[in-house]
């Protein structure tokens, strides 16, 4: 086993399947969906050692970029309750900006990473297409999905992106180009 993310424990949107655990979608639409698999991301984060505390609540549908549309209700800035953590991905980053989870994996297709990492005072960053599988994530548009880090450094963000990225032969937005695991640079000496 790695132990590249070792001690460390992440919170996943709720738009990524974690097997056995209840996926939402920030929604009332539908309440009875509960993934049987994890998202390629999900066991590679495992595996690189770190601890899965939960799933963190997103926007209605993933859309929005405010916090204010998820059917549980609005997801407040960790700093200052009444204003926005940014959305999609608000849940995450509230949670990583509390200090409640040491990272966190946000899904992007219109800035649902980079929006709320800003909100939040944090660093989030969109992937170039294909670079992170989006295997086992509800998606809006294949053409505009990303999934990346949400962290409160940028070493955090550098060595999470590490884990992540890399094909998974199961996504076809990885094209020709695009690194397996073992190829994806290393972001730290060892």
């Amino acid at each position: 086993m790695d132990a590249t993310l070792k001690g460390k424990t992440v919170c996943l949107k709720d738009n990524i399947a974690l097997a056995q655990v209840p996926c939402l979608l920030g929604t009332e639409s539908f309440t009875d969906w509960t993934p049987q698999m994890d998202a390629t991301i999900a066991t590679r984060v495992l595996e690189a050692g770190a601890q899965i505390t939960g799933k963190a609540v997103c926007e209605n549908l993933s859309r929005g970029a405010v916090s204010v549309t998820a059917a549980t209700g609005p997801v407040h800035n960790p700093f200052v309750r009444g204003y926005s953590a940014g959305g999609s991905s608000s849940g995450t980053a509230a949670l990583v900006a509390s200090g409640a989870v040491d990272l966190g994996i946000g899904c992007d297709q219109g800035g649902s990473v980079r929006i709320p990492a800003a909100k939040c005072g944090l660093y989030g960053f969109k992937p170039t297409f294909g670079l992170v599988p989006y295997t086992g994530i509800a998606s809006n548009d294949a053409s505009v999905d990303f999934v990346g880090p949400m962290t409160r450094t940028c070493l955090e963000c550098a060595t999470l992106l590490e884990v992540l990225a890399g094909a998974d032969g199961l996504d076809d937005r990885q094209g020709a180009g695009c690194p397996f695991p073992g190829q994806v640079p290393a972001t730290r000496k060892n």
